[in-house]
């Protein structure tokens, strides 16, 4: 990322996923977690506060009633 603008807008576009947890098991796979982990230390807060948000929205209790498989997201937490 050329700044930290464009990686606040980036996780915010990640919000996205949620709404397709179909895709969680990919993004796991893809390393994800551990990067957007690593952004909970970033200084800057907003970075840091987004990447919250972020979980937040991927962890929704309704997604996983709708969508069992998404347990493989908050699995990948545990790890």
């Amino acid at each position: 990322m050329e700044s930290e603008i464009e990686l606040d807008e980036a996780i915010k576009q990640l919000q996205t996923l949620a709404a397709a947890p179909e895709l969680y098991e990919d993004f796991v796979k893809l390393g994800a977690i551990t990067s957007l982990l690593g952004l909970l230390q970033h200084e800057n807060t907003d970075i840091a506060v987004d990447t919250v948000d972020l979980f937040h929205e991927l962890t929704e209790p309704d997604t996983f009633a709708e969508n069992p498989d998404a347990r493989t997201l908050v699995s990948a937490f545990v790890r």
